[in-house]
């Protein structure tokens, strides 16, 4: 496993390092706004299996997607609506994900498909990932029904196995991205953690008014 610290290196060195792995098919360890995540290439047959062993967690629980914002999203052929546009304009980059419906032809990685969550983290490093790969799987670094864990030593211990690389971010929060699904007749907040659900009701109401 390879280990490194945000602080320690460019992000521009430590965006392809961590890219590298994540191409040949491993797992990263990072840093994001919100929590430690599990990241890998879709592309890469097998790096989703990967993040499932690690967190000892059930294949068929779908992992969200990173994205660098609205543009890249619908590269994906999803159905952006009213919603799901006034929430990404309020809260991107940002610990708010959306839950979106989504063409299941359009991707090969996301064949069968209809609904995925999307994200636009605000962290350099996820965001670097994101433009230097494309759309990427990221999700929280915790096993399967464990708590969230707030440090890069604690994440490690919780996984079953090791990741291809580690980045150190220093401690981070425990609380998760809000979770806002539009893929639904009236949106609704179906995790609410680090955008509070009054602001997310405020920017709804704006576009239903």
């Amino acid at each position: 496993m390879l280990r490194a610290a945000l602080n320690d290196l460019e992000l521009e060195k430590l965006v392809e390092q961590t890219a590298e792995v994540m191409r040949n098919g491993g797992v990263a360890l990072v840093p994001t706004d919100t929590v430690y995540g599990l990241a890998c290439d879709p592309r890469h047959p097998g790096a989703a299996a990967e993040i499932f062993r690690l967190k000892d967690r059930p294949a068929d629980v779908r992992l969200p997607v990173i994205v660098t914002g609205l543009a890249q999203a619908a590269t994906l052929g999803v159905e952006w609506t009213a919603a799901a546009a006034a929430l990404a304009d309020a809260f991107w980059p940002g610990p708010l994900t959306i839950a979106v419906g989504v063409d299941p032809e359009a991707t090969d990685w996301l064949s069968g498909r209809v609904e995925i969550g999307l994200r636009a983290p605000a962290s350099d490093l996820a965001l670097g990932l994101a433009e230097t790969l494309g759309p990427f799987l990221m999700t929280s670094a915790n096993r399967h029904r464990h708590d969230t864990p707030g440090t890069l030593d604690e994440a490690l211990g919780e996984l079953a196995g090791q990741p291809g690389i580690a980045v150190d971010g220093g401690p981070l929060s425990v609380v998760s991205s809000t979770l806002v699904n539009v893929n639904l007749p009236v949106p609704i907040i179906e995790r609410e953690a680090a955008v509070p659900a009054a602001d997310v009701e405020r920017v709804l109401a704006r576009v239903s008014a």
